[in-house]
């Protein structure tokens, strides 16, 4: 609206919240199963989860649903994280599913505010994982992996972990 109409949008966050105002408007227009269909309609569910969460966040908090800051996002984190470790520790297999997509949930929306992507983190940390096995299994040999401690494990892990150039922005 604030491009192709008359509408004028103070900041990004500003435009966004009248996209998606229009968004809602168009949806009305459309009848009333399209208005039922909601503000997470466009929001594909064969989406990547994490991916998912960080839309369904964008959309909520531009609806205004949102914590103030990264902070407040941090502290729901952590009460998420208590929840869940309520949950683990009386062994519901169901509640602790719930509590951890509350924790990953809390994640993707603290994601948002320091404006990170949470597919990318999560992609590069696999990356990270793939890479130091990998230089763990080259170094005492795939057939040898079975045989190796916790501790033979651990000191192999920070081996690989030292060869690796430190993260620079």
């Amino acid at each position: 609206p604030h491009v192709f109409g008359d509408a004028a949008a103070l900041d990004a966050k500003d435009a966004l919240r009248q996209w998606e105002a229009e968004k809602v408007r168009e949806r009305q227009a459309a009848g009333p199963k399209a208005a039922k269909a909601g503000r997470f309609a466009g929001v594909p569910r064969a989406l990547p989860g994490l991916l998912r969460a960080a839309r369904v966040s964008e959309k909520a908090a531009a609806a205004g649903f949102d914590w103030p800051d990264a902070a407040a996002c941090e502290a729901q984190f952590h009460a998420e994280w208590q929840e869940f470790v309520a949950a683990r520790a009386q062994g519901g297999r169901a509640a602790m599913a719930d509590e951890m997509g509350d924790v990953l949930m809390s994640l993707a929306n603290l994601c948002r505010h320091l404006k990170l992507d949470p597919e990318a983190c999560i992609g590069l940390s696999v990356q990270k994982l793939q890479r130091r096995f990998g230089h763990i299994e080259q170094a005492v040999g795939s057939a040898e992996l079975g045989q190796l401690t916790p501790a033979q494990w651990q000191a192999r892990w920070e081996e690989a972990k030292a060869q690796e150039p430190p993260i620079r922005d």
